[in-house]
């Protein structure tokens, strides 16, 4: 665990800033120009600091899990008006009713993520933007504008020693909150949840097949992102003293969208920092405005500039989006990277991971796979037609045809990415047939991909702890306070994947992007993900795609090795004949979706109907 005593200088200085700008917020934005050190400069702070509440919050939803939603002003309506309506009409305390604000907004989030988030991309955006529009207007119909066209008033809280309506009262009762719930929406990021949320937003496949529910996951990102955006709600309305359901239009909702995109997405640094700029721009567009007209004006030009602070904003927006793709947090990285070096983590030793690594052979029992009469039609189209397979445990079986056999599609069904027509696949005595794809891994079942599917702009590291997410017991509270025993738990799960890439020889590319690394590593990394989450039966598809000779030939005797040191039955789908006829001990032939053959390698090398379909001529093979 780090500490200031271990702490190095660079991360000293790092944490002294963010204290300082805590503390001294409030007072930069009278070092520019124009701006006094007055209530209105710390009201605009203190707005910019509720947005940045939302921004996270948002961000967590699109940046991190990759859903859409233009639904965060009605959100932020609801967290208002539950407040007003707490603290005027019922009389209780601030801060108790923005908590039942924060509440009861994660509760209107998760029955909203419930049908919305059956729909994505950009379906779910128009879902939200349905909602966005509706909210303001049922508030109207209940009649909460109890105090005419200025809206529902509420006394603005405030601190002992501050004046009645101090804004600067206000920023550190803001702050604080702000903090914490960065803090906590940190903590969440860097743990199963948060990683759960970054392999749906990467591949969905790829998220299912590591045991992670598409369901749960996106009704727990909108959740959690609807309690932070209701606790700005409580927070605006402190700071603004009134609530109207005008001002919770659908424009709202868009600039929260381009805050977390001018900040960058998928980053909580940006989410504050693209708040805070959406903010504190257009006042300084609005004074470059007056200036200018002011100019045009004292130089004799009778032009007027009719809302010209919308156009210079509009063309702000388009060029930060152009030339900052990745947002305010992307020139930060890059300027960091150039002109702030830092010392690479040092690796674990590898000498010690090899050693722990090496097992002395798990005993394999159980029943088996075992597929009986299972076809499958898409459309008019039959892909497999009654197709029958037994796979011992411990055996390497192969499943081998020509292109378009149906042999990818036998791995679909036996993982449950597709549902077969007809037929049953049973696993040690369960029929899996009608199981959610993320379950099989529950079960025992890993898998591997014809196409890659690793999560690309993560780490390899990432991709492992991934690949753990059913192993690993920590809970929403655990992830958001980093509990002891959830510290612990990522502990042995990051040993865990060390030991699995020493294992394979290739622990140096734990910290390297993913998508950095070449085909055949990626394969590799794809294999160690499976492994990592300790199955009993691996589906290997096209293992040995772009290998050469010599890197075939090691890859037979590390498929070899994981059957015999991790007892694990192998199923793989293979083109090489060579890796196939020497590692394979039975064979299964699919011509057309229909079973041509089986048998050991000798017996369907030598059969005539796998020749002719598949293999050629002996000589040839």
């Amino acid at each position: 665990m780090t500490t200031i005593k271990n702490m190095k200088p660079a991360a000293l200085a790092g944490y002294a800033v963010r204290i300082g700008l805590a503390l001294f917020g409030p007072f930069l934005l009278a070092l520019f120009p124009g701006f006094a050190a007055n209530n209105y400069t710390y009201s605009l702070l203190n707005f910019a600091l509720i947005y940045s509440i939302v921004a996270i919050g948002l961000n967590l939803l699109t940046g991190f899990a990759g859903q859409i939603s233009l639904g965060h002003s009605a959100l932020l309506a609801i967290g208002a008006y539950t407040t007003a309506a707490m603290t005027s009409l019922v009389g209780l305390p601030f801060w108790v009713s923005l908590v039942i604000a924060g509440a009861l907004t994660g509760v209107v989030g998760f029955l909203l993520a419930l049908p919305a988030l059956r729909l994505s991309g950009p379906y779910l955006a128009v879902a939200t933007v349905g909602f966005a529009i509706a909210i303001p207007q049922v508030i109207k119909f209940l009649n909460f504008q109890s105090d005419g066209i200025e809206g529902l008033k509420v006394d603005k809280p405030n601190l002992p020693g501050f004046g009645p309506d101090d804004d600067l009262a206000r920023y550190y009762m803001i702050m604080p909150v702000v903090a914490l719930l960065y803090l906590l929406s940190s903590n969440l990021i860097r743990s199963k949840i948060g990683r759960a949320f970054l392999s749906i937003r990467e591949s969905e496949i790829a998220a299912q097949a590591m045991g992670v529910g598409l369901a749960r996951y996106k009704v727990t990102a909108f959740t959690v992102s609807a309690v932070m955006t209701g606790i700005a709600g409580a927070l605006y309305v402190s700071e603004i003293g009134r609530v109207t359901a005008d001002e919770f239009n659908l424009l709202m909702s868009i600039s929260f969208l381009v805050m977390i995109i001018v900040g960058g997405l998928g980053t909580l640094g940006g989410s504050v920092a693209g708040a805070i700029l959406m903010t504190v721009l257009p006042e300084f567009v609005n004074r470059l405005s007056n200036f200018a007209q002011e100019s045009l004006n004292n130089a004799g030009f009778g032009i007027q500039l009719k809302n010209p602070q919308y156009v210079l904003y509009g063309i702000l927006i388009i060029l930060v989006v152009l030339y900052m793709p990745h947002g305010l947090a992307g020139v930060w990285y890059r300027l960091k990277e150039r002109f702030w070096k830092s010392t690479p983590a040092a690796m674990p030793d590898l000498q010690a991971v090899e050693e722990v690594i090496t097992p002395p052979g798990r005993a394999i029992s159980g029943s088996g796979l075992e597929i009986k009469n299972m076809s499958i039609r898409f459309g008019g189209l039959t892909a497999v037609s009654d197709f029958s397979m037994a796979v011992k445990p411990g055996e390497i079986v192969g499943l081998i045809g020509p292109n378009g056999a149906g042999k990818t599609t036998v791995f679909n069904c036996i993982s449950n990415f597709y549902r077969p027509n007809h037929g049953q696949i049973v696993w040690e005595g369960q029929v899996t047939s009608r199981r959610p794809p993320q379950e099989m891994l529950k079960l025992g079942v890993a898998r591997t991909f014809q196409n890659v599917e690793l999560f690309r702009q993560l780490s390899v590291m990432d991709n492992l702890l991934i690949g753990q997410h059913r192993q690993l017991k920590q809970n929403l509270l655990d992830s958001l306070l980093h509990t002891p025993s959830m510290r612990r738990e990522e502990a042995q799960a990051r040993r865990r994947a060390l030991e699995i890439l020493a294992f394979l020889k290739i622990a140096e590319v734990a910290p390297l992007p993913a998508a950095s690394l070449p085909f055949g590593k990626q394969k590799q990394i794809e294999l160690a993900r499976a492994l990592v989450s300790r199955p009993r039966l691996i589906l290997l598809d096209e293992p040995a795609a772009g290998a050469n000779n010599r890197e075939t030939a090691e890859l037979a005797d590390l498929i070899r090795r994981v059957r015999d040191e991790f007892g694990i039955t192998v199923l793989l789908v293979e083109h090489d004949m060579s890796l196939v006829m020497n590692l394979c001990e039975r064979l299964y032939v699919l011509d057309f979706g229909k079973l041509i053959a089986t048998g050991c390698p000798e017996e369907v090398q030598a059969d005539p109907a796998v020749i002719e379909a598949y293999l050629g001529e002996p000589e040839a093979v």
